[in-house]
């Protein structure tokens, strides 16, 4: 039996080594610990890398074919015109239902009688007149009810109902810290074309040839384990389960062929759209009194109603200053170019924010800031469109502007959401030119 001294030594070193084990099984726990941690994180990032990658795949192929499909639609005007004479519904619509005053008496009549009517605070109501208080940051209504905040117009795509013009004006409000109204641009949908006999059946038979798509797509993600071509198949798939005549036919039904064909009339300068006409008016009121200034936002085939109605104003502002000027005695060449000018500069008080829709052939004189997603299929589309209706024009950028703000996002395995002015077009917004707090 070992002595005192030796006993106290060996239980000091069996300390020593007990503390010392301990403090190192808890260096390899946690070690351990944060590897596993490191290793899930990891895993999480390569599947939300994967996950983006699939989604930014999805989305380029639809907005590659969107584009190619303009492309071919608009290259030869027999094609188109026999497109549009299948597709165009518009010459069905009753004379009685039209907004009065947005169009001549011989010009296609919209099924719908609020387009071209204001929203306000009281949104999804629409109201022929425009509205005393517009939607505000959600903060306005505690203890910012009073504040004034800086007033703009919006006027949306097509095919939106009145809720979710609603709902982007809300989200534009919180976005921009502003005072939102809007123009209701409303689709062509019309009750009276009845659902294709054969839908549910054409559809079934769809979703079959989507499915098998979807499968060959799984059997090269085990091949592969790429993301990219993995995204790549599906999108085969669901394009070779597609049945077009369907497609087309409910497209029309519910107003989006219409739409189109408004948008076509726009390119080429023809459109009469009740949005269009009602935000030239607005225009040449706000530009003409005592405080000029006027601030749009536009979506889509908002940005061309927006042009058109910038061009409508613009002529009329140009055709009062000319008749002035040749009243007081100025001599009629000399009249117009001075006319001209000083309308251009009148309009520089004109702010136009524009999101996902035309970049160029725009009217001169606005300050223009243009934002595009490059997975956005609709302004592909529509740079096709232009260049396939309107060859002559030159398609160069506005005067005074800035460049055109370029994005890549992918909201959602939809590519539609990439087209998005809640989902994509804001939130790259507030990214890059965020507000802060609105109250």
């Amino acid at each position: 039996m070992p002595s005192p001294a030796v006993a106290r030594q060996l239980q000091a070193l069996a300390k020593a080594g007990l503390k010392w084990g301990r403090s190192a099984a808890q260096q390899g726990w946690s070690a351990a610990v944060e590897f596993g941690a490191a290793t899930k994180e990891a895993a999480a990032d390569q599947w939300h890398k994967a996950q983006r990658a699939g989604k930014e795949a999805v989305a380029g192929m639809a907005a590659s074919g969107a584009e190619k499909g303009a492309q071919w639609a608009t290259a030869n005007p027999e094609r188109f015109d026999e497109l549009r004479q299948k597709l165009d519904k518009r010459d069905r619509f009753s004379s009685s239902q039209v907004c009065q005053g947005c169009a001549p008496d011989n010009s296609p009549r919209h099924p719908d009688p609020r387009d071209g009517h204001y929203m306000g605070h009281d949104c999804p109501k629409t109201q022929p007149g425009r509205p005393t208080r517009g939607v505000r940051p959600d903060c306005a209504g505690a203890g910012g009810a009073h504040k004034p905040f800086p007033q703009v117009t919006f006027t949306n795509g097509i095919n939106n109902t009145p809720q979710q013009v609603c709902d982007t004006l809300h989200a534009l409000a919180n976005s921009r810290c502003a005072e939102v109204v809007a123009i209701y641009n409303a689709t062509y949908a019309d009750p009276s074309l009845k659902p294709p006999e054969r839908r549910w059946d054409d559809y079934q038979d769809a979703a079959k040839e989507g499915a098998e798509g979807a499968a060959r797509a799984a059997r090269m993600a085990r091949v592969t384990g790429s993301p990219k071509v993995i995204a790549a198949a599906a999108a085969v798939g669901g394009v070779a389960g597609a049945t077009p005549e369907v497609a087309l036919q409910e497209a029309s039904r519910l107003g989006a062929v219409q739409d189109v064909m408004d948008c076509a009339d726009t390119i080429v300068g023809s459109g009469q759209d009740a949005a269009a006409k009602r935000l030239a008016g607005d225009i040449v009121k706000a530009l003409s009194g005592p405080s000029p200034g006027m601030a749009i936002y536009a979506h889509s085939q908002g940005g061309l109603n927006t042009a058109e109605g910038i061009a409508q104003a613009k002529g009329e502002m140009v055709a009062i200053a000319e008749g002035r000027l040749l009243a007081s005695g100025v001599e009629e060449v000399e009249a117009a170019r001075r006319a001209q000018t000083m309308v251009e500069k009148q309009l520089g008080a004109l702010k136009v924010h524009t999101f996902g829709t035309l970049e160029r052939d725009l009217p001169d004189g606005p300050v223009y800031h243009r934002f595009t997603n490059e997975l956005d299929p609709i302004p592909k589309v529509i740079r096709a469109a232009q260049k396939g209706l309107k060859p002559e024009a030159a398609f160069t950028d506005p005067s005074n502007s800035p460049p055109v703000e370029r994005f890549s996002s992918a909201p959602s395995w939809s590519p539609i959401a990439a087209h998005g002015m809640v989902e994509a077009y804001l939130p790259n917004l507030d990214q890059k030119h965020p507000k802060g707090r609105c109250c």
